[in-house]
């Protein structure tokens, strides 16, 4: 389903992988304000478990899919007032809709995960070197890699809670 009825800057769509809801946020710009009061609304009511994001800004190696290490990244004061401001549409006024992405996700205990594609290489050139079929495959394996990384993360919190 859609949501873009009230908001047209983003696009809201739910698909079912590995067993598991999937929400994609459409942002127009992640960097402008623009849309952060409704990526917090759709945080905060949704409280996902894990949210991806295609970029992330720590000093850290983080791989596709691995966890992006904001806690232990950011001073935790700072940190801790930022994730209360962050309700304020005041204060989300003030950053860019990738922050109060971020910030939204650390408040209602989400991991934040990585889900970069690359940006060295355009979609122009991968078009023009790749068949559509080439390209399909491509992305199925990408996300049977994520799922896969999801699903054993749930197995082995499934296995320690016992």
């Amino acid at each position: 389903p859609t949501h873009n009825a009230c908001f047209s800057i983003m696009a809201v769509r739910a698909l079912a992988r590995a067993g598991r809801n999937v929400r994609l946020l459409g942002i127009e710009s992640y960097s402008r304000s623009t849309g952060g009061d409704k990526i917090f609304e759709e945080i905060e009511t949704l409280r996902p478990a894990v949210v991806f994001m295609e970029s992330f800004a720590v000093d850290a190696v983080v791989e596709p899919g691995g966890k992006v290490p904001y806690r232990t990244s950011l001073q935790p004061v700072g940190l801790s007032k930022a994730l209360e401001q962050v309700a304020t549409a005041s204060f989300r006024e003030t950053l860019t809709a990738e922050t109060v992405a971020v910030l939204s996700a650390l408040r209602v205990g989400a991991e934040v995960r990585m889900g970069d594609r690359y940006h060295t290489t355009s979609f122009d050139r991968l078009i023009g070197r790749h068949s559509l079929d080439e390209l399909r495959h491509a992305l199925v394996m990408a996300m049977e890699v994520v799922a896969s990384s999801i699903e054993d993360r749930c197995s082995n919190s499934s296995s320690s809670a016992r």
